[in-house]
C-alpha cells in the first residue's frame, strides 16, 4: 500500500493532530472578520515569497500571521506590527519550507480580531524522476537488503508505493526523517532466484497529477553455501567402517536440502540425499576402504534452487591392513 512521506513538523498542535486523524483539516471560523487580508501570488514555488497586505488593526499594535498547510504540517507563526493607519505588510520567504504542489492556509489578526483565511498554492514541477537504489547490487537468497526510492525535485510531496513482481512491500521510515528523504523498502530475503522486477511509485499529492511509475530488474542469488566433513576417525583397519558427519549450511536457510556426494580422491565413495528435515546435519556411514595407505575424504554439495554447489576442505583417513 502506498506510504506517504514523513514530515517534520515545525509545530503541530494538539487541535492539528485531532484533526489529522479524523483524515481532514478545518480552519476554525472567526471571532469576526473585522481585518482584511490579501496575500500573493496565488501559485509560487518552494522557494518564493508570499506578499501579505491588510487593513482594520488599531493603530500600531501587533499583528499575528498564521501560516499551515491545509492537508498537514508544519505550520509557522510571524508577527509584525501596523501603521497608524491600522494597515500591515509583511514579505514571508518560503525557503522550502512547504513541498511541491500543496495549498496553504494564511491569517491575520490583532486586536481581538480575525481576518478571513487566505489561500495559496506552491507549483508542481512540471517533471518528476524517480530513482530506485539498493544496498547491493545483488542480493543473496535468505537475506533481505533495502531498496530506497528517491526523487527529483525532492521538495515533492506524496505517496510512495514499492512491489516486487506485484506485491506491496512497507515502508521502513527513517527516524527523524523530514518529507524530502528518500524512503526505504525492505526486500525479502526468501525472494525467487532470479531477475526480480521491481515497481516504484510516486504519486503527487496535488488534485489530478499523474503518477510517476520507475521499473528496475534487480537479481536474486542464491545463497553461499559451506559444506564441512567430520570423520569419527583419523586410523582405521580396512575391515572397518567409518562415519561421516556431513553439515551443510547457507545463511538465511534453515533446512538445506540437495544431493551430496562424498569421495575418496576423485573416487566416489557414496551419494545420499540432504533432505529438509535434518536441517543441514546428515550422518553416513562410509563404506570400507580395502586399500592401506592415506586417503583424503571430501564432500560435494550440489546445491539447489537457493543455494549454490560446494565441495568441503579435505580430511586424512589413515587406513591399516587388517
Amino acid at each position: 500500500m502506498a506510504q506517504r512521506r514523513n514530515l517534520k513538523r515545525i509545530g503541530v498542535s494538539a487541535l492539528t493532530t485531532l484533526l489529522l486523524v479524523a483524515g481532514s483539516l478545518s480552519v476554525p471560523t472567526a471571532a469576526h472578520a473585522a481585518v482584511s487580508l490579501e496575500v500573493g501570488p496565488s501559485t509560487l514555488p518552494v522557494d518564493g515569497t508570499l506578499e501579505i497586505a491588510g487593513a482594520g488593526c488599531p493603530a500600531s499594535s501587533p499583528v499575528e500571521l498564521y501560516f499551515w498547510q491545509t492537508t498537514g504540517s508544519p505550520y509557522k507563526y510571524e508577527f509584525t506590527a501596523s501603521q497608524p493607519d491600522g494597515s500591515f505588510a509583511y514579505s514571508l520567504a518560503l525557503d522550502g519550507l512547504w513541498p511541491n504542489g500543496v495549498q496553504i492556509g494564511i491569517r491575520a489578526s490583532c486586536g481581538g480580531s480575525e481576518s478571513e483565511p487566505r489561500f495559496v498554492l506552491t507549483e508542481q514541477p512540471s517533471t518528476l524522476a524517480v530513482n530506485v537504489s539498493f544496498s547491493r547490487s545483488a542480493q543473496r537468497y535468505g537475506r533481505s537488503e533495502l531498496a530506497t526510492v528517491s526523487f527529483d525535485p525532492a521538495t515533492t510531496l506524496g505517496m510512495v508505493s514499492l512491489s516486487v513482481d506485484g506485491k506491496q512491500l512497507s515502508a521502513k521510515y527513517r527516524e527523524d526523517a523530514v518529507w524530502s528523504d528518500p524512503i526505504d523498502f525492505v526486500l525479502p530475503a526468501k525472494l525467487k532466484v532470479g531477475k526480480r522486477t521491481i515497481v516504484a511509485t510516486f504519486r503527487p499529492s496535488a488534485p489530478g497529477a499523474a503518477p510517476t511509475v520507475k521499473t528496475v530488474k534487480y537479481t536474486v542469488k542464491k545463497a553461499l553455501t559451506k559444506t564441512s566433513i567430520t570423520l569419527s576417525k583419523k586410523r582405521a583397519k580396512s575391515s572397518e567402517n567409518v562415519r561421516a558427519i556431513i553439515r551443510v549450511k547457507a545463511a538465511g536457510v534453515e533446512k538445506p536440502s540437495g544431493k551430496i556426494t562424498i569421495r575418496d580422491g576423485k573416487k566416489t565413495l557414496k551419494t545420499v540425499t540432504m533432505r529438509g528435515y535434518r536441517k543441514g546435519k546428515l550422518s553416513v556411514v562410509l563404506p570400507k576402504i580395502k586399500r592401506p595407505g592415506v586417503h583424503r575424504i571430501t564432500v560435494r554439495f550440489h546445491g539447489s534452487s537457493t543455494m549454490t554447489a560446494e565441495s568441503s576442505a579435505a580430511k586424512t583417513l589413515l587406513v591399516r591392513a587388517k
